[in-house]
């Protein structure tokens, strides 16, 4: 069995009738006005199924919808949480920034320098010790 359309050849009768009713084959062509209709025979019996490829695909677009949706949610929330209380957000930024203020400076560990005669070091115009280049 042999698709014009899509150029596929497909093993079996009901491989090419599983094809005929794809979204690959709908993509390159018009879509199939009765295409749900074609899945039962007269019986009511269901004799071909939607390849698992779009089945697949319709599940993972329903996941990635919900996700967004609840993205939303939480940004709406969050917007409202900080129109209902502008003040006390402030506040909070204010006792944030004020704990940090209040932390302990590090003290510099002290540098005793021998400043007699014998030091090879001196200090410069800026204060800055210097190594001597005499010694």
């Amino acid at each position: 069995f042999f698709c014009d359309i899509c150029r596929l050849s497909l093993p079996s009768s009901r491989h090419f009738r599983l094809h005929l009713l794809s979204e690959a084959h709908d993509n390159k062509t018009r879509p199939a006005p009765d295409r749900l209709a074609g899945l039962y025979n007269p019986l009511s019996q269901m004799i071909c199924f939607i390849d698992a490829v779009t089945l697949l695909n319709r599940k993972k677009q329903k996941k990635i919808e919900k996700k967004e949706e609840k993205l939303e949610d939480k940004v709406k929330k969050e917007k409202n949480e900080l129109k209902s209380r502008p003040t006390d957000m402030k506040k909070i930024k204010e006792i944030k920034g004020k704990s940090k203020k209040k932390t302990k400076a590090r003290e510099e560990p002290l540098v005793v320098v021998d400043e007699s005669e014998n030091s090879p070091f001196e200090k410069d115009k800026r204060g800055f010790l210097v190594y001597r280049m005499g010694h």
